[in-house]
């Protein structure tokens, strides 16, 4: 399958290199949760891989075959194929619904002829609020899907997926189960 660039691309963009204005600057810092007891390597190498985030307050699994990519203070995971990649970043002092404001003309700077496929919508995950909206558009030249979650943790965290079209569909399974795992640290 044809890689779309979108990990470079979102490390980029999530990086504050595309203008990002203040307090939109990523913050995420991650480590790696060590692995509960000695487990054979056989075993080691299919055992899910747990991150967490202090400063905001949540952890998640990393879906097996996926790879995790810190770069700078953004962490890109993208699936086996490089068809889909997600960003996480925690946002400094800033509420979640000023990380909303700012958060449209970065990703229209970005991401041309959007179409807003399933508008904003507020929610749950794992008992923390979350606003959540998914659309199409293309980013130099080659069309993508997107969906942006702004959850609220200790700190407002942006999850952004970057897919290549119909990848999502394909992927749905570990994509779900990566969103579901993301929970706050207690």
């Amino acid at each position: 399958m044809k890689r779309l660039g979108i990990a470079l691309f979102l490390s980029t963009a999530c990086s504050g290199a595309v203008g990002a204005p203040p307090g939109l600057a990523p913050v995420m810092a991650i480590s790696t949760l060590p692995h509960a007891g000695s487990l054979p390597a056989t075993e080691e190498a299919v055992a899910p891989k747990v991150f967490k985030n202090d400063d905001a307050g949540i952890q998640f699994e990393l879906p097996a075959g996926w790879t995790a990519q810190p770069e700078g203070n953004t962490l890109t995971i993208t699936s086996p194929d490089s068809s889909v990649s997600v960003v996480l970043w925690a946002l400094e002092e800033m509420t979640g619904d000023e990380a909303l404001k700012r958060l449209r003309p970065e990703l229209e700077k970005t991401i041309k002829n959007q179409k807003v496929t399933k508008p904003a919508k507020k929610d749950t995950l794992n008992g923390m609020p979350v606003v959540s909206e998914s659309g199409t558009g293309e980013v130099d030249g080659t069309t993508i899907e997107w969906t942006v979650d702004l959850i609220t943790a200790k700190k407002p965290v942006i999850y952004l997926l970057f897919a290549a079209p119909g990848m999502v569909d394909k992927h749905a399974d570990e994509i779900a189960k990566f969103r579901k795992s993301i929970k706050k640290l207690t």
